[in-house]
């Protein structure tokens, strides 16, 4: 599932013909569509059992009108830090519907979450033992509790976003730990989640799936012996994570969130037992095909080796691709000045670079496209994920304008305006 080019070349057309897209001012825009967005969290509400809470990564995408939108319909969000659950609870939503993950929560962090009425993922024993000793200066505590669980699944296509090796920064490694896990829970009466998840792009539905099944042995051993504890002991929250990959290279398929919803409830039925509330935390499948980035072409250097396009857009927004260019891929088309597609017969393998001062600020490599002219605009799809989030500050770069826009109900609005250069002043201050 991606955006349509036609629903592209509509977006950008609007925005120009109604002065949201000026063109001496806005070299490189954003572009989000919440149509994309809405079909999405769509499938998501009606291919998981009805006792899941759903909850999408504040990491992915931070927009607070996006994330507003998403709440507004019964959402939850998972915070990956304190300013993240600081955005969360500014949406409005209820501290019960969040998720908070970190590795490294300081008792601060934890007294801020605990307070919020968050669930809360521990990420070692370490951590539940500090946890422990602040618990004793809440009486009445409206915050859950789990604990992250590394499943020891294996890495994925892309070691950066893999986080269920052998060795993971992540979690209570589920091979060498299982009797303490067991005995953590033991202990902790307050301990009633358990917390999963794989890795991120480059990570397979088979893996996604072990992991659940690993993490759902581990569940019985647990309650095994709870029960004789106290009958009323259990499992009662089950974070499953995200993890689905989204299709950046369209002649790759990449399941959908249909097809692991299926695989989940046909491999691990157990994990969707009535008494327990399953969580999700997806967060690029999500909004990664929801966005899309389009930038000028201010020069085109035409050299016996090599063709380059000049934009206005690099490793400022696309740190990863430029970065690991043969782990990352976008899909790249071409629209003319007025924002219709451009359609040429003859074309040209082109080096797409940046405005950056260094010399891998390129975003893609040898890329057949129609012949394109200075003023023409790059279009590069699926950005909607871990693009404007993950935005450098180097070389003191604006950010760009970001237009959220819904071709069914014809409408754009401007989510967040581009940085004036006091904005970017005032950073370094």
């Amino acid at each position: 599932m991606t955006l349509d080019p036609n629903a592209i070349s509509w977006a950008v057309r609007k925005s120009i013909n109604e002065k949201y897209f000026l063109k001496n001012k806005d070299a490189s825009i954003l572009f989000y569509s919440y149509d994309l967005t809405q079909k999405k969290l769509n499938e998501l509400k009606t291919t998981f059992t009805e006792n899941t809470h759903h909850t999408i990564a504040i990491k992915a995408n931070p927009l607070s009108k996006v994330l507003s939108k998403i709440v507004a319909q019964g959402f939850g969000l998972e915070a990956a830090s304190i300013p993240e659950l600081y955005i969360a609870l500014k949406t409005g939503i209820e501290g019960k519907k969040i998720v908070y993950d970190s590795p490294v929560k300081t008792e601060e962090d934890l007294r801020y979450a605990i307070e919020a009425g968050s669930h809360i993922n521990a990420d070692s024993l370490a951590e539940l033992a500090r946890i422990d000793n602040i618990m004793s200066d809440y009486t009445k505590c409206k915050a859950s509790f789990g604990l992250r669980i590394n499943p020891q699944t294996g890495d994925g296509k892309i070691a950066a976003t893999s986080v269920a090796g052998v060795y993971s920064k992540f979690g209570v490694p589920i091979n060498e730990r299982r009797q303490e896990i067991i005995s953590a829970y033991k202990k902790y009466p307050w301990l009633t989640g358990i917390h999963i998840h794989i890795g991120s792009q480059g990570c397979s539905l088979e893996m996604l799936v072990k992991g659940a099944k690993l993490l759902s042995e581990l569940i019985t051993d647990i309650e095994s012996e709870l029960i004789q504890i106290d009958a009323s002991l259990g499992i009662k929250q089950v974070d499953i994570g995200g993890g689905l990959p989204a299709s950046y290279d369209h002649e790759i398929p990449t399941p959908t969130l249909t097809e692991y919803a299926t695989k989940l409830k046909n491999s691990v039925p157990e994990l969707f037992s009535q008494h327990r509330t399953v969580i999700t935390e997806f967060g690029r499948h999500i909004h990664a095909p929801s966005g899309f980035v389009i930038s000028r072409v201010e020069y085109v250097k035409t050299e016996a080796s090599k063709n380059t396009l000049m934009i206005h857009v690099g490793a400022d927004m696309f740190v990863r691709e430029c970065y690991r260019p043969d782990d990352w891929h976008h899909e790249i088309i071409v629209l003319n000045p007025d924002g219709t597609q451009k359609h040429s017969q003859s074309q040209t393998i082109y080096n797409i670079a940046g405005p950056l001062c260094f010399a891998g600020d390129i975003i893609a490599h040898d890329r057949l496209l129609p012949t394109v002219t200075p003023g023409d605009y790059v279009v590069i799809l699926d950005s909607g994920a871990y693009t404007f989030a993950m935005w450098s500050r180097y070389n003191s770069r604006q950010t760009p304008k970001v237009i959220g826009f819904s071709v069914q109900e014809n409408f754009l609005e401007i989510i967040k305006d581009q940085e004036t250069l006091e904005d970017v002043y005032g950073f370094w201050l």
